[in-house]
């Protein structure tokens, strides 16, 4: 079982970053991420040792040193194995777990059925999850502007304050954080393409729907009776959709509504997934965004608030004028 630490992952010497004294594992996540959570799953679903966990604060961008120099591109999961060795992505993550602590029963799988499980999983990669909600096509095309833009200029933000926070602190931090401002400089909002986007989605979360639904006619799990790295990476994703208000579309096949019941159930949900919901994002990280938001507008609001003083004293200063008797009551000219 792991030892979930929620702290931010705070600052460490550099030298520390390959931590060559790890008595156990160490995860790397944002524990609301749908990828940590499917490495999340995974560990616990398989013979894996006691691991530990740090949140990273991908929202905010707040990384430490320790953390950059694992992973350069700031992207999690990443899984550091006391002996050094480094995995940076939830499949990369899942097939080592699932290949050097199998569960019972994955040792007896057919090259067959092995070569299924990889196929399903990178269908599984290959949805993105960024795109199906940013794009909702069904939503209007002022409020999607307005979330994607608001949430990509508070994130640019807040790279560009740690940047200059930790830039000469640590030099190795400044090429990470130049990256992932680059990054966001090069978004594209334009409203046409983000719906092409999240239809392409829709199109691939769909196909894997109906192949998890073709597999579970005749099977418990995805592919027979036993766990493997295939459910690992549907889980998170049903339950992403689910949070995201497209629970009907699980809810319409029959065999994936059994298996996302039964899998709820599970202790590997109720300890990676469960805790992590929605409402963990409103208490952890929306408060935070909207704190951030207000602080960003205050320059803003006093600017305005200075402008209508401006106003509201001129026409108090003429309004004074005019009863102190600065000028005489308009009388019409005598008619000739």
């Amino acid at each position: 079982m792991g030892v979930l630490e929620m702290s931010q992952c705070v600052e460490q010497p550099l030298e520390g970053a390959r931590e060559p004294l790890l008595k156990k594992p160490v995860l790397y996540l944002f524990p609301a991420a749908m990828e940590s959570m499917k490495a999340h799953v995974g560990l616990f679903e398989t013979d894996f040792p006691p691991f530990s966990v740090q949140s990273v604060d991908l929202f905010r961008g707040v990384f430490s040193p320790t953390f950059a120099l694992l992973q350069p591109s700031c992207t999690v999961p990443v899984l550091l194995m006391p002996n050094g060795k480094t995995f940076r992505d939830a499949e990369e993550i899942l097939t080592f777990v699932h290949n050097a602590y199998p569960s019972k029963g994955e040792l007896n799988l057919s090259s067959e059925v092995e070569a299924s499980v990889k196929e399903f999983s990178d269908l599984v990669s290959s949805w993105d999850e960024i795109e199906f909600s940013f794009g909702n096509p069904y939503a209007s095309r002022s409020r999607g502007l307005i979330e994607m833009s608001v949430v990509w200029r508070i994130r640019m933000g807040a790279l560009r304050k740690n940047l200059r926070m930790y830039g000469q602190r640590y030099p190795a931090l400044v090429s990470t954080y130049l990256k992932r401002i680059n990054e966001l400089e090069k978004q594209d909002f334009t409203w046409d393409l983000r719906v092409e986007k999240a239809l392409e989605s829709s199109r691939v979360l769909e196909q894997i729907l109906d192949r998890a639904e073709e597999h579970l006619s005749k099977n418990q799990f995805l592919f027979g009776g036993i766990w493997t790295i295939a459910d690992s990476m549907l889980v998170p994703v049903l339950h992403r959709i689910t949070e995201l208000g497209h629970g009907q579309r699980i809810e319409r096949r029959i065999n994936l509504t059994r298996y996302f019941v039964m899998v709820t159930g599970r202790p590997s949900f109720q300890l990676a997934i469960a805790p992590f919901d929605s409402s963990w994002m409103r208490r952890n990280f929306y408060k935070k965004l909207l704190i951030e938001i207000l602080l960003r507008a205050l320059p803003y609001v006093a600017i305005l608030l200075v402008f209508v003083l401006i106003v509201v004293m001129a026409i108090a200063e003429h309004a004074h004028h005019i009863t102190a008797g600065g000028h005489g009551p308009f009388v019409p000219p005598d008619s000739p």
